[in-house]
C-alpha cells in the first residue's frame, strides 16, 4: 500500500491523542510532587521530633535554674506552714478544719511567675548545641559531624501554682506538704521548625507533720492557689 505525501488522519483524532498525552503527564507530576511533599513533610516532622527530645533536658535545666532563682528571691524571708496554712482542731485533738492564707499564696504565685519570666528574659535567646549526626536518631551517629545551634526563645507563658499533698506518716499522723508548681512554655526555633516545649518545675515550699485525725474531705491533693 503506497502512503501519500500527505497526513490524511483527522485532525480531531490527533488532537485527542495530544489530549490524552498531556493529561498523562499532569497526573504523573502531580502523582510524583505528591510522593515528595509526603516524604518531605515525614522527614520534617521526624527532624522536629529528634529536635524536641533533645531540646527538652537542656530547655528544662534552664527552666529549673531560673524557676529556682524565683522562688529563692520572692521567698528570701523565710515562709513557714503557719503562714500559708492555719489548722483549727477539735476537743478531741483531730482536725477540724484548714483554712489557707489566700491573700499571700497567691501573691507568692504571682511574684514568683513574674521574677521566673524575668529570669528567662535576662539571656533572651538559648542557644542549645547538637552534632548534624543525631538528627538521625541512630546512636552511632550521634555525635558525629558538625555542631549546629538551636536556638530557644522565652515564650510568653509562665503560671504558677501551690498544690497541697497530703500523706500518711504513722498511726494519726499525716504528713501535708505544699509544693509550688512552675509551668513555662519555651519555643524551639528553626527554619521550618516551630515548637513549643512546656516545662513543669515542682519545688517544695513547707510542710507539717499533722497529729490526729484528718477529715476525708481535705485529703485529696489540690490547687490551693496561682497567679
Amino acid at each position: 500500500m503506497q502512503v501519500g505525501i500527505f497526513d490524511l488522519t483527522p485532525k480531531k483524532q490527533k488532537r485527542g491523542k495530544k489530549t490524552k498525552k498531556s493529561k498523562k503527564k499532569l497526573l504523573s507530576f502531580l502523582a510524583i510532587s505528591g510522593i515528595f511533599i509526603y516524604f518531605l513533610c515525614s522527614i520534617t516532622n521526624y527532624f522536629s521530633s529528634v529536635i524536641v527530645s533533645t531540646c527538652y533536658a537542656k530547655v528544662q535545666s534552664a527552666t529549673m535554674s531560673a524557676v529556682n532563682n524565683a522562688v529563692i528571691e520572692v521567698m528570701s524571708q523565710s515562709v513557714s506552714y503557719s503562714d500559708l496554712m492555719m489548722v483549727e482542731k477539735d476537743s478531741n485533738g483531730d482536725i477540724a478544719m484548714f483554712e489557707t492564707n489566700s491573700v499571700l499564696v497567691n501573691r507568692l504565685a504571682r511574684e514568683t511567675a513574674k521574677k521566673t519570666q524575668q529570669n528567662l528574659q535576662k539571656n533572651n535567646v538559648l542557644y542549645v548545641s547538637m552534632p548534624i549526626g543525631q538528627l538521625t536518631g541512630i546512636a552511632f551517629f550521634s555525635n558525629i559531624g558538625p555542631d549546629f545551634n538551636i536556638k530557644v526563645t522565652p515564650y510568653e507563658s509562665v503560671n504558677c501554682f501551690f498544690m497541697s499533698e497530703f500523706e500518711e506518716a504513722g498511726i494519726n499522723q499525716t504528713r501535708h506538704k505544699i509544693f509550688l508548681n512552675v509551668i513555662a512554655d519555651m519555643r524551639v526555633i528553626l527554619p521550618g521548625v516551630d515548637k513549643t516545649i512546656s516545662t513543669c518545675t515542682e519545688v517544695l515550699v513547707c510542710e507539717s507533720l499533722l497529729v490526729g485525725k484528718v477529715p476525708q474531705i481535705y485529703l485529696s491533693n489540690e490547687k490551693i492557689g496561682q497567679n
